[in-house]
């Protein structure tokens, strides 16, 4: 008996709870929420930046030509802006639906 009680002993000190798997995923969606923003913040940065060097050349330029060509026209960022807003409401609708099922980072333990 005894050692029948010593290897449920062992076998059991690998277990986790749940609590202690959704603590982990409550961490890993803070960081991954936080690294998200990061880059849909950046993003927004470099569309900005795209459409003042595309403002910034006269349409007759040389240099205007240059900077469609490497960033696209006016039309080509509008549709990026617009693939990107919907990615970032799927991208905030997805991390909604992922602290609901885990807790708030305001609930740790």
């Amino acid at each position: 008996m005894k050692r029948f009680v010593a290897a449920l002993a062992l076998s059991g000190a690998g277990c986790v709870s749940q609590a202690d798997v959704d603590r982990a995923a409550r961490d890993q969606l803070e960081f991954s929420t936080r690294l998200m923003g990061y880059a849909l913040e950046s993003n927004d940065r470099a569309l900005e930046t795209h459409r003042a060097l595309l403002a910034a050349f006269p349409p007759d330029s040389p240099a205007h030509a240059k900077v469609v060509e490497l960033l696209g026209d006016e039309a080509a960022l509008e549709a990026r802006r617009v693939r990107l807003a919907a990615d970032r409401n799927a991208l905030l609708e997805r991390g909604r639906d992922l602290r609901q099922r885990y807790g708030a980072s305001s609930e740790r333990e």
